[in-house]
């Protein structure tokens, strides 16, 4: 199972890529798998997901999102017996998995393990292509473009 931000965003499990449900629902997704192992509050949920148009009730929206991503990680976990969860926190929401199957926390790591002083340049090779190569195309392709404004 693994989040796919540096490119198309997607959820692949057993090399099949899951609906992430509504543009709105999607950027929920996206906001948890960046910050996943820490949790993100509501607000910032909010802000996110609906910048300064909210709907009227952005709390019970937010409430709706996450019951119906957790039925998608559901469905993620039975196809690949992964670890995946979404967890309510005081005052938000976190993404419990093992951040190495995120394609952007690995791509830090291994950025960050080719910076360090003992590395050899024939290593430090090999973990910054090994980074580059998890790039597919723009990161969140599809999801940054909602938050363009119309033209008027």
């Amino acid at each position: 199972m693994e989040f796919r931000l540096l490119g198309a965003f997607e959820l692949v499990a057993e090399g099949r890529s899951l609906d992430l449900g509504p543009a709105k629902q999607r950027i929920l997704f996206a906001s948890l798998a960046v910050d996943a192992g820490h949790p993100v509050a509501t607000e910032t949920l909010i802000d996110r997901i609906w910048d300064e148009a909210p709907p009227r009730e952005p709390r019970k929206v937010l409430h709706t999102y996450v019951a119906r991503s957790r039925r998608v990680l559901e469905q993620a976990r039975h196809l690949d017996n992964g670890q995946i969860a979404l967890e309510r926190r005081a005052d938000g929401y976190q993404l419990i998995m093992d951040i190495d199957r995120i394609d952007l926390h690995r791509f830090r790591r291994l950025v960050e393990q080719a910076r360090a002083p003992h590395r050899r340049r024939p290593e430090r090779a090999a973990l910054l292509g090994e980074a580059v190569g998890l790039w597919r195309a723009s990161p969140l392709d599809g999801i940054c473009l909602l938050y363009t404004s119309p033209s008027p």
